[in-house]
């Protein structure tokens, strides 16, 4: 049994980095059917393994645990809100979604047996990142796969923003942000040779992809990260960091895409949506519209508030997770959601004191830095409410989670 759960793991690690979200079998999305069977293997397993003293014990550890009631909470009131949302079917899948991220990090959780499968997971992870990137290099020249308003030509210079095997350049970039600090602390912080090398090539490979995907949001979490990195583990990066600006801003296409920072034009489009959102928490400020349905109301909203409409586009999102959530649960569920996602990085950062082995100690540093900039990055687009992204935060979380109720039960781990 451990072996499938284990093969399963791996599978659904290949799909959701090598496949597209779009991608389907008889109209299901192929990481969505394996992330279900992932969680129904997880389930049997957890039947199988454990006697009714068993889940008992471990049913008691997750209600000591503030951290879980909180979540629970906030699992409950994604569901309540079914009632009231306009689009119910649309709020029940997205609570559903939400509560198999949590199943399956307590799955995860109470089944990590040894530092031994952590290792193999992100030893896969940086092969198939190898990969995706190789396959963006390719996309950049040639254009290939990808849809026409990626290929355009923009007024910074850019041509053909890279999504490789994601939907959509922030997408891509938000997922190669999340893992580029874990690896490149590898790189530092690994003894082995082969290693090190590899991970400065896996890194090589990741920042070129990320220039190529164009997102000033990746481009951000970057930053944000190379500053965190500075302060914390490595003063002397910054001269890295201003050589690597000073260059970045004599390459035209580079140059321009980075002055967009600045420009009020260019940042238009993301306030009219929050502007939006505003007037719909103001409507609706306890309860908000209902979990998910912040686009089912926008229409109603733009036709009321005309000046806010862009580009006649139906439905949008808010491109900030944070005031989606309040929109859509209001105070009363919006701000308890918030203080958990602080909570799993400040969780994740007292977990990380718990690990003894430098390979993944290593690897969870340079995952608290990307968490950081996760975090600064949600508040710009909702990467918490795509499956390709929130779905490795709440991975990585997991497995730290793993550690710290082996040592909990103070009980040694190791590496097998």
């Amino acid at each position: 049994m451990k072996r499938i759960t284990n093969i399963i793991l791996y599978l659904f690690l290949v799909a959701c980095i090598l496949l597209s979200s779009t991608a389907k079998i008889e109209g299901v999305k192929i990481a969505d059917a394996l992330l279900l069977m992932l969680l129904i293997t997880y389930f049997v397993r957890f039947i199988i393994t454990n006697n009714l003293e068993d889940i008992v014990k471990k049913a008691k550890y997750l209600i000591k645990e503030k951290y879980y009631i909180l979540i629970f909470f906030v699992i409950a009131y994604m569901f309540f809100s079914v009632f009231y949302s306009l689009e119910k079917g649309l709020a029940l899948s997205e609570s559903l979604r939400f509560l198999s991220y949590i199943v399956l990090l307590i799955f995860i959780a109470f089944d990590l047996p040894d530092y031994r499968v952590i290792e193999k997971i992100f030893y896969i992870a940086m092969v198939l990142i190898t990969l995706i990137c190789l396959f963006g290099i390719f996309q950049h020249f040639t254009g290939y796969m990808l849809q026409p308003e990626f290929i355009t030509n923009y007024e910074f210079g850019a041509k053909n923003r890279i999504t490789s095997t994601f939907e959509n350049p922030n997408l891509f970039g938000a997922f190669l942000v999340l893992f580029f600090y874990p690896i490149l602390m590898l790189a530092f912080g690994d003894k082995k040779k082969s290693l090190k090398i590899f991970s400065y090539i896996v890194c090589t490979l990741m920042l070129v992809n990320i220039i190529f995907t164009f997102s000033r949001n990746a481009w951000l979490g970057l930053g944000i990260g190379a500053v965190v990195f500075i302060i914390t583990y490595e003063w002397k990066a910054i001269f890295a960091l201003i050589i690597g600006l000073l260059i970045s801003f004599k390459i035209p296409i580079i140059g321009n895409r980075l002055m967009d920072f600045f420009r009020a034009d260019q940042n238009a489009s993301r306030i009219k949506h929050w502007t939006v959102a505003k007037y719909m928490i103001g409507d609706h400020p306890l309860f908000g519209v209902g979990n998910g349905n912040y686009v089912s109301n926008y229409d109603s909203y733009i036709k009321k508030y005309p000046q806010l409409d862009y580009a006649n586009l139906s439905r949008f999102p808010t491109h900030n997770s944070y005031i989606k959530i309040i929109s859509e649960l209001g105070i009363l569920g919006g701000i308890p959601f918030i203080i958990s996602l602080l909570w799993t990085v400040l969780r994740f950062k007292q977990n990380l004191k718990l690990v003894e082995e430098p390979f993944i100690k290593s690897l969870f540093k340079g995952f608290e830095i990307s968490f950081y900039s996760f975090m600064i990055m949600n508040i710009f687009d909702n990467l918490f409410f795509v499956t390709r992204t929130a779905i490795w935060f709440w991975f990585v979380f997991a497995l730290s989670e793993g550690i710290r109720y082996n040592v909990n039960r103070e009980q040694k781990f190791k590496h097998a």
